[in-house]
């Protein structure tokens, strides 16, 4: 078996929960916000895009070891609420896998990916995570929080990005600028 087993199998798990559905609502909530309190849950749930909350959920189920300091006191970056941190979990995963050695950020090696990476790519209000659950040539399959969520829409229309779902992307370069997978360049990664 793959070392990596664990958290392709984590992220394969939780694929199609999404809070639109109602059957799966509960597990899609007890997934990203297991240390909220269910109405911190479900406020936070009904609409918040939870793409790296997806990846901190993969980490957790492979039962690491998530305490660092972060920001002046000592947090459970993976089992920690969620409500009191809201908009900081990509520097809490950044820190943490910073302090466990998992990062890596050199643009010369962003180009090797690999299952069980988790990815970010993109920037600001674009940063994006996702789980590798397959590699082949240059399509990345992956299995992404923060989905197009049909069953769960605006008032304009338009659906919350609150669906996990599995995604597949090409991987490349562009006119010798970083690495990039689709349309957003990767930024740094985790490997355990």
């Amino acid at each position: 078996m793959s070392p990596f087993y664990p958290l392709i199998h984590a992220a394969e798990s939780a694929a199609d929960l999404s809070y639109g559905d109602r059957d799966k609502r509960a597990a899609y909530l007890a997934w990203l916000y297991p240390g909220d309190t269910p109405a911190h849950a479900a406020e936070m749930g009904a609409s918040q895009y939870a793409c790296l909350l997806h990846a901190r959920a993969c980490l957790r189920a492979c039962d690491l070891e998530g305490e660092v300091s972060f920001n002046g006191r000592t947090v459970d970056v993976l089992r920690c609420a969620y409500a009191p941190l809201i908009g900081q979990i990509g520097p809490m995963l950044l820190t943490l896998a910073r302090a466990r050695g998992w990062l890596e950020s050199n643009p010369d090696d962003l180009h090797d990916v690999r299952p069980a990476d988790i990815l970010v790519v993109g920037e600001g209000s674009q940063t994006h995570g996702l789980v590798v659950t397959a590699v082949d040539g240059a399509t990345i399959y992956s299995v992404d929080g923060g989905q197009d969520d049909w069953g769960n829409l605006k008032p304009n229309g338009k659906p919350y990005g609150t669906a996990i779902r599995r995604c597949q992307r090409t991987i490349g370069t562009r006119a010798g600028r970083g690495v990039w997978l689709g349309d957003r360049e990767i930024k740094w990664r985790i490997r355990l």
